[in-house]
């Protein structure tokens, strides 16, 4: 009977080793070599721009590819409301991504987006949305989007934006 615990003893103790190895092999295998980027729910980003802001290759190996990280980096692209990256074995990352969607532009100094929520979210051109509505903020020389969002401009956004949709 002590043989059977030095024997069950051992195959435990041999296990952790056992699965570190198999996941070095599937971390390494080819098998699981990212193929493919599957974005879903684009109209402004690209799936270029999708790879660049997540850091996402090729070839690197999926279980490298941490989800969570994935959405942490893409959810700070400006056009990014929401965001959910999975895994899809052996070689596809999915990224179904759902845009902000501009119905406004905001003149403060530089020219910015406004989404539904009344959210200044990138500065554009002028040219680039020539159909949107432009709110004017004409005492404001030049103003960054962080300073926007911190002197409480959303709520007098939004009154703006109820007044033009109705």
């Amino acid at each position: 009977r002590p043989l059977l615990y030095v024997a069950l003893a051992a195959v435990v103790a041999t296990l952790p080793v056992g699965l570190y190895r198999v996941i070095l092999h599937a971390m390494g295998s080819p098998h699981f070599a990212l193929q493919e980027i599957r974005c879903q729910g684009l109209d402004h980003l690209t799936e270029e721009d999708v790879a660049t802001a997540a850091d996402l290759r090729l070839g690197t190996s999926i279980m490298a590819v941490d989800p969570d990280d994935v959405e942490h980096m893409l959810a700070r692209e400006d056009w990014v409301r929401k965001v959910h990256v999975r895994r899809e074995l052996p070689q596809t990352l999915v990224v179904e991504i759902t845009e902000r969607t501009p119905v406004a532009l905001l003149a403060a100094g530089d020219l910015y987006l406004l989404d539904e929520t009344a959210t200044p979210f990138t500065r554009v051109g002028v040219r680039e949305f020539p159909d949107l509505p432009v709110l004017s903020l004409s005492s404001v020389e030049s103003i960054g989007l962080e300073d926007m969002r911190s002197i409480g401009l959303k709520e007098m956004l939004a009154e703006a934006l109820a007044l033009i949709a109705e």
